[in-house]
């Protein structure tokens, strides 16, 4: 933050690659339900579907079962669902949030997710009780490669939206909420939460770093 510029008043968190990841091996499970030379096909496939449970406009759990049908392995839905819970909170990151918390900064959610997932994260991770709000793809209608995404997420928190930093993996998203007057900055789990709380000092959110 340059000397002399306002400071930021909320962050807005990035769920996965930020705050948590997923375990090792995960999409090669996915990989090795159908047959070897076919697996990316199928992920592939099963990403672009999930598309529309992103954006709320299906459930994730027909969205999979579709897919899996046509690729003749529909008995494997119930196996396949419990799949989606398969992720790690990352500890450092959760501690940061934390932090933030005691000193009574404003923190919320932000992330692209199905409704399966998101209901799990909500509630058997403890997101809900960590964060103030969570903005979820598939209740906004909206995914974060929409700036339409950071301007309701500012319009429901009735803030100005220079006010509210994003911290996301994805430059994409970044060049999103920027575009829609948010501040944003770069950062994943890999890079360590001594740059993550470099980036909040620099912003206001936290004092500076010594």
């Amino acid at each position: 933050m340059s000397r002399g510029a306002p400071a930021a008043q909320q962050l807005l968190l990035d769920a996965d690659g930020v705050l948590q990841t997923n375990p090792p091996g995960w999409v090669d499970h996915l990989r090795g339900q159908v047959e070897q030379a076919r697996g990316q096909e199928f992920v592939d496939e099963l990403w672009a579907a999930e598309h529309d449970a992103m954006r709320g406009r299906r459930r994730f759990v027909d969205v999979l079962r579709e897919v899996t049908e046509r690729w003749g392995i529909g008995d494997r839905v119930d196996e396949l669902l419990p799949h989606w819970h398969r992720v790690e909170a990352q500890a450092g990151t959760v501690a940061v949030v934390r932090e933030l918390r005691e000193a009574g900064v404003p923190r919320h959610l932000v992330t692209n997710q199905n409704d399966h997932r998101a209901a799990y994260m909500r509630d058997g991770l403890g997101y809900a009780e960590l964060f103030e709000q969570l903005f979820v793809s598939c209740e906004l209608g909206l995914t974060k490669s929409d700036p339409g995404f950071f301007a309701e997420v500012a319009r429901r928190l009735g803030a100005d939206p220079g006010t509210l930093l994003l911290v996301d993996d994805s430059e994409q998203y970044v060049a999103s909420a920027r575009s829609a007057g948010l501040r944003g900055e770069v950062w994943c789990a890999e890079d360590g939460t001594d740059a993550l709380r470099r980036l909040l000092a620099h912003h206001g959110l936290l004092p500076p770093q010594g």
